[in-house]
């Protein structure tokens, strides 16, 4: 199994702990840092303030996305799911 490369601007899929919440699920981020894994939230709630992934289809998204400038966090390399 050829094991992929996590880059900067990469959406990938990873448990993230919600906000005011211990509960933690698979969620679309967006690396801004592969190397040390910081990341940025994506939601779907588009009213929500952040960045607009216009080409959301392309990337991967089942959904109108934002992402959530807000909402930095570093992962271990553990939490990140797929591709």
């Amino acid at each position: 199994m050829t094991m992929k490369i996590i880059e900067n601007l990469q959406i990938w899929s990873a448990s993230v702990r919600y906000e005011d919440s211990e509960t933690i699920k698979p969620r679309p981020v967006i690396f801004i840092n592969a190397n040390s894994y910081t990341i940025l939230q994506l939601s779907s709630k588009t009213e929500r303030e952040g960045y607009v992934i216009k080409d959301w289809k392309e990337a991967g998204l089942e959904k109108p996305s934002v992402i959530r400038t807000d909402r930095r966090v570093i992962l271990k390399e553990s939490d990140v799911k797929s591709y």
